[in-house]
């Protein structure tokens, strides 16, 4: 962990399946994070290639880093989101998938704006690393 500030109670809720080639990536760039968050949920769906043991391996090496996993049998990414933000304790959940790779800023980006009272909820943006051309269209969104 850097020596940065934690996020006043935002968690950040990521489902997983067979993802043991992107988890380290992501969570070295959720890591080097501005701002860290309170907790980063990383919940397993039923992967069968070590995603799970990929994550605990990188929490041995991280011992400090507010990382939990938790697992569920194959159910699909929805609902293990929403089993991740039943498992917070964060007043703001930040969702991101597997396979994605935050910015620096990217946790006090989408937490600055709950310091004013009227916002409910922030939405970011990405750039997809896919080179197919459907992958392409869908970013055009």
């Amino acid at each position: 962990m850097n020596d940065t500030q934690r996020a006043l109670k935002a968690s950040v809720i990521i489902p997983m399946y067979n993802a043991a080639s992107d988890i380290p990536n992501l969570l070295e760039a959720l890591a080097a994070q501005t701002v860290i968050p309170e907790e980063v949920i990383l919940v397993d769906d039923g992967s069968t290639d070590g995603s799970v043991d990929t994550a605990e391996e990188w929490r041995g090496n991280h011992p400090d880093y507010p990382l939990r996993i938790l697992k569920q049998e194959n159910r699909g990414p929805a609902k293990a989101r929403n089993y991740g933000a039943d498992e917070s304790v964060g007043e703001i959940l930040i969702f991101t998938d597997s396979d994605c790779l935050p910015d620096p800023g990217w946790v006090e980006g989408m937490t600055a704006p709950f310091s004013d009272p009227s916002v409910v909820g922030v939405q970011g943006v990405y750039q997809s690393r896919q080179t197919e051309a459907m992958a392409r269209f869908a970013q055009l969104e």
